[in-house]
């Protein structure tokens, strides 16, 4: 029998679900935490998956900011089952997104991502040229391999520190200052960190296995700390202001190096490996 403070705690956070969508996910979670005997059956009940945001979207009461996320993995799951042909639209949708392996959300309008939180099976997503801000929701998608945040609007990268299975990051064209918060990423392979405004490349002294290192258009002087990365094979570093590129006389693997518009330029012994400048 449950008590009658759970079932308090549950006619609540329903209430919140359907009058707040964005705080229905941690409110579920954090009612759960409260809830005492609840059965896994009862929990198949709360709101918290992607059904739930299918259902605010059609009723029209979510959230402008989640709407964009929301309207994007619709179309996603119509491309792979007729949506029309079953009377539970949303049940279906989320049946597919649960088990999708890669998305493509790109150029959708997306500003939050709190509905993809509970799609964890995900290890390749694309989110490039939206209006992406907070990163938080995606701190759970640990099945991550490759990562496409290209032209958002991110400023901290904290919340992906705990995807440590990712081989591809792409963060060029946002608004980042400092990559300390990359240190823990050593799997990394590829990173794009284009068009931000970087100076400091000493936490990227941390990723062993980079091989793909693209830097360019941003405010950086001092490229001494790529010395240790030495499976580096392609690096953009133009458009900065890199005075001293001696540097990547140390790199054995490097294969590409483009130097244009710096004040220094490509080192001679290096001059077949270099960019020409369209």
């Amino acid at each position: 029998m449950i008590a009658a403070d759970n079932l308090t705690e549950i006619f609540n956070s329903a209430m919140v679900c359907y009058t707040d969508v964005e705080k229905c996910v941690a409110r579920v979670g954090e009612t759960k935490r409260k809830l005492k005997a609840l059965d896994d059956a009862l929990l198949a009940i709360y709101p918290e998956m992607f059904a739930q945001w299918c259902d605010a979207l059609d009723s029209g009461v979510i959230r402008n900011s989640a709407r964009g996320a929301v309207a994007a993995l619709m179309g996603v799951a119509s491309t792979e089952v007729d949506l029309s042909r079953f009377p539970d639209k949303c049940g279906t949708a989320q049946g597919v997104l649960l088990d999708a392996r890669e998305l493509d959300l790109s150029d959708k309008g997306v500003e939050s991502l709190v509905p993809l939180a509970t799609l964890t099976k995900v290890q390749k997503l694309k989110l490039a040229r939206n209006a992406v801000a907070d990163l938080s929701p995606l701190s759970g998608l640990t099945n991550l391999r490759e990562l496409n945040l290209n032209a958002n609007q991110i400023e901290d990268a904290a919340p992906i520190t705990r995807l440590g299975g990712l081989k591809v990051l792409m963060l060029s064209g946002n608004r980042l200052e400092n990559l300390s918060d990359l240190t823990g990423l050593s799997g990394l392979e590829t990173l794009w960190l284009g068009d931000n405004r970087l100076s400091d490349l000493r936490p990227l002294a941390g990723l062993p296995l980079l091989k793909t290192l693209k830097v360019n258009n941003n405010k950086i002087v001092d490229v001494a700390p790529l010395r240790t990365l030495q499976k580096l094979e392609q690096i953009d570093a133009s458009r900065n202001m890199i005075s001293d590129p001696s540097v990547f006389l140390s790199l054995p693997a490097l294969r590409s190096l483009d130097l244009g518009d710096n004040p220094a330029p490509c080192p001679a012994s290096l001059a077949n490996l270099c960019v020409i400048p369209m």
